[in-house]
């Protein structure tokens, strides 16, 4: 008896090594990442030096619904863009708002400088979608958007989203003509106010997933990116069928894509590393929201184990530590986990972690996360494994519907643009 004990502890205790060191070796990949010199792409005062006709004409695409607390700001961020207002449009794809989101792009767009255009999402029975007949997702109405759009590079942002004036001059000019994605930088903010711990237990985690994104795409294989702030050419979007294959899931109309145009090697995709195309996006509105949020991004896991097996097997490896991090006082009572072993997978954790973060923030400067990043980290392993289960569930909220599979009905993947 006494020797099948020491087995499994040795056992958990081996597990523990190779799991936290599986995690540190994939932090360390990330921070080799974001390391590369920074590419310049765009002065601060905008795109003036270039002649005109030489910039290419781009389309910006927001999808909206039920955004009319919003959507005015965010209009407003993209009529003053130092790009030339003749060489870009800005098209809103209301999908399905029962407010008066698509009443306020209306009455915008009679009175704009810039190109203005309302879209509706329209449904395989060509009606528009609405609240009581679901709507199809954001990628549906993304995708009707690329169809509509005149620019051959598309950039695209959230309606709660801010962006600044150099953002279209700046992601624009990082498109050379082998780069078919460009992953833009965006923050959680809240203007004028300091963040509450909530708040700030939020920026930190999705400042670590943008630097995972820089990262990656430093190293040449792209794993991650935010609707947020993104662009890509219409020629690699076409390529690959746009969202068709995966326009099922919920969530996903940034990643999937990008590991959709990253599957088919024909295109780089670069992260724009430039501060002052950061893009600030406000926080949950609280924990449930949250939760509920990053549920449907991991809904993804199907879809990500058959577009990138080693990321999916990173992201498994990520689960277990905190599975194992999380249960890790009842392995300590059986017996099972020595507590040197513990201690040391808790340092390397937050040496690596803390690492990651500060080297990040002195490319990306941001105020006010390092006074957060010791509840980050405490708390990380328990929001991972409760945001794994929840999406490998597929139980989530969005838009007040409620999900199981995080899919939506089978029909709405027929629908197309």
């Amino acid at each position: 008896m006494v020797g099948t004990l020491q087995e499994w502890g040795l056992a958990v205790d081996l597990l523990m090594a190779v799991v936290c060191c599986m995690y540190v070796v994939g932090i360390l990949w990330f921070m080799r990442g974001i390391s590369r010199p920074l590419r310049v792409t765009a002065a601060p005062d905008g795109p003036e030096s270039s002649p005109p006709d030489a910039l290419p004409f781009v389309s910006i695409l927001v999808a909206a619904r039920d955004e009319e607390k919003h959507i005015g700001a965010a209009l407003d961020c993209l009529e003053k863009q130092t790009y030339p207002q003749d060489r870009y449009e800005v098209i809103v794809i209301d999908d399905g708002s029962v407010d008066r989101t698509a009443a306020l792009v209306s009455e915008r767009a009679d009175a704009t400088s810039c190109s203005l255009r309302l879209l509706a999402t329209v449904t395989e029975t060509g009606s528009a979608g609405s609240r009581g007949r679901a709507p199809g997702s954001k990628k549906l109405a993304l995708q009707q958007g690329v169809s509509a759009a005149v620019g051959d590079i598309i950039l695209s942002t959230d309606a709660d989203c801010r962006v600044p004036p150099e953002w279209v001059a700046v992601l624009a000019a990082e498109f050379s003509p082998d780069v078919g994605m460009v992953v833009g930088f965006s923050r959680i903010a809240i203007p004028s106010e300091r963040m509450g711990v909530r708040a700030g237990w939020e920026a930190v985690d999705f400042y670590n997933l943008m630097l995972a994104a820089m990262g990656s795409a430093g190293r040449g294989h792209a794993l991650a990116a935010s609707g947020q702030s993104i662009g890509f050419r219409r020629q690699a979007f076409e390529a690959v069928g746009g969202y068709r294959s995966v326009l099922h899931r919920v969530s996903g109309d940034d990643v999937l894509l990008l590991q959709l145009i990253r599957r088919s090697g024909d295109w780089q995709i670069r992260f724009c590393r430039d501060p002052i195309a950061t893009v600030r996006h406000p926080p949950a509105p609280s924990w449930r929201s949250l939760l509920s949020q990053r549920a449907r991004w991991a809904s993804n896991a199907p879809c990500q184990m058959r577009l990138d097996p080693v990321f999916f097997g990173y992201l498994g490896t990520t689960f277990l530590f905190g599975l194992m991090q999380v249960l890790s006082p009842l392995l300590l009572w059986w017996g099972g986990l020595s507590v040197p072993v513990l201690a040391l997978a808790w340092s390397c954790k937050v040496a690596a972690e803390w690492s990651l973060l500060s080297r990040g923030l002195r490319l990306l400067p941001v105020d006010d996360l390092r006074r957060y990043y010791l509840l980050w980290t405490c708390l990380h392993p328990v929001y991972l494994v409760g945001v794994g289960v929840l999406g490998c569930l597929g139980r989530f909220s969005w838009k007040d519907t409620s999900f199981r599979r995080g899919e939506w009905d089978a029909h709405i993947a027929q629908t197309g643009g």
